[in-house]
């Protein structure tokens, strides 16, 4: 009889301890990128890659977004050790690969880290939509 009372017991302290966590995870900005027109968007394996580097003398973190859907646009982005992409201004980095082409930017390196010259207001909250010109 004591065994299954400490069985019990154990379990339910499992089960506390299992609901005490503080629901965790890193709050996500959603977003979309709007290709400008004329863009061939690879059909075969097209791979979308969005980084954003806080628009600051020195950045000490970029957030990498991680895409939903390559051919639509669509990303999330979470933030770095536990803590969320903070509000402010970001340098967008974009490029879009054709590996069937072998790697291709299918943005002509208009928006890779060296070219980007967009620069989009995050607030935290507002789903992220990125236009492309």
């Amino acid at each position: 009889m004591k065994t299954i009372r400490a069985i019990a017991t154990l379990a339910a302290c499992l089960l506390c301890l299992a609901g005490c966590g503080g629901g965790g995870g890193i709050s996500k900005v959603k977003g979309k990128v709007k290709f400008p027109a004329g863009t061939k968007v690879p059909s075969k394996d097209p791979q979308l890659l969005v980084i954003f580097w806080p628009d600051v003398p020195k950045p000490a973190n970029s957030f990498a977004a991680t895409v939903l859907d390559h051919k639509e646009g669509t990303f999330e982005v979470g933030g770095v050790d536990g803590k969320p992409m903070p509000p402010g201004k970001y340098k967008v980095v974009v490029e879009l690969f054709d590996y069937s082409a072998g790697r291709v930017d299918a943005l002509n390196k208009k928006y890779d880290f060296q070219h980007s010259k967009k620069i989009i207001d995050v607030d935290g909250k507002s789903e992220l939509n990125i236009t492309l010109d």
